[in-house]
């Protein structure tokens, strides 16, 4: 009797673990997409190396970030303008990250006005009805830092290295007789600094609305908006992106030219045909 006893003892033991286990597993596996609701208009936060967050403005707009680097974020967003909308930006990256967001319904300097249409030079026409413009801005997380040593040679002359962090190089050339580093000594980047940004995966759930939608980008230098090629991935429109600078999403407009103009013609083809006979019956009864 002893023994059974400890056999369920330990089998409802064993069994309390794993349930417990397996509860714990859940827990962190849907806490990573637990929504994170934001009353105001704007959040400041940090995410770690393949981290992601769910951010709710005003339980309207869902904005979702993922980032494969540390990455500090600062969010401004205008959910009671934009509504409901439901966006996932996936930030690319191969440094640390200091990125600004803004999302606004319209952009008048942009031409983004409610129905308003645009022209691009593929010849395709758009309608702007999503109602949301997002503005992507990065920095590099922290500047190029200069790390001095300096050694004495003699007495008069120094021995002086510099190492930059941030992979730049270091411009230090100079040093006192007291072994101490030029103030004046500079970082210089290699460019690394500027361009740790890569790339953005931008994505926006699927409505019957913007179904045939298509992700555009405005180019700064030519004062225009250019068109993205988007695909649709898992009920999302899918396009990436290595510019930073402002974007949205535009409807196809129909062609109602052609239409109205066949329409015209054949009215005034079936009027002509009209006139005509009405002249030749005329002149027979004459």
């Amino acid at each position: 009797m002893k023994q059974n006893s400890l056999k369920i003892f330990l089998a409802l033991f064993l069994s309390i673990m794993i349930v417990s286990l397996v509860g714990s597993i859940n827990v962190n596996a849907f806490g990573t997409n637990e929504e994170i609701a934001v009353e105001g208009d704007s959040v400041q936060t940090h995410l770690s190396t393949n981290d992601q967050i769910m951010l709710c403005f005003h339980n309207k707009t869902k904005l979702m970030i993922c980032t494969n680097v540390e990455l500090d974020l600062q969010i401004s967003c205008e959910a009671l303008k934009i509504q409901d909308n439901n966006l996932i930006i996936e930030v690319i990256g191969d440094d640390d990250l200091q990125m600004f967001m803004n999302c606004t319904r319209e952009e008048q300097q942009l031409g983004l006005l409610n129905g308003s249409i645009h022209h691009m030079r593929n010849r395709n026409t758009y309608r702007y009805l999503e109602g949301f413009c997002l503005s992507l801005y990065a920095d590099p997380n922290g500047d190029c830092q200069c790390k001095a040593n300096c050694t004495c040679i003699n007495d008069e002359v120094c021995d002086c290295q510099c190492d930059c962090l941030k992979n730049c190089s270091c411009d230090c050339q100079n040093c006192d007789c007291q072994c101490t580093c030029d103030p004046n000594c500079d970082c210089i980047c290699d460019g690394s600094c500027d361009q740790a940004f890569l790339k953005a995966r931008l994505r926006l759930k699927i409505t019957n609305q913007n179904r045939d939608g298509e992700w555009a980008y405005y180019d700064q230098s030519q004062n225009e908006w250019f068109t993205l090629p988007t695909t649709i991935e898992d009920g999302y429109l899918t396009a990436e992106t290595s510019e930073l600078t402002s974007f949205t999403v535009f409807i196809p407009e129909e062609e109602i030219d052609t239409p109205i103009l066949g329409i015209s013609l054949s009215i005034a083809g079936i009027s002509i045909v009209v006139i005509t006979i009405g002249i030749y019956i005329r002149k027979r009864k004459f």
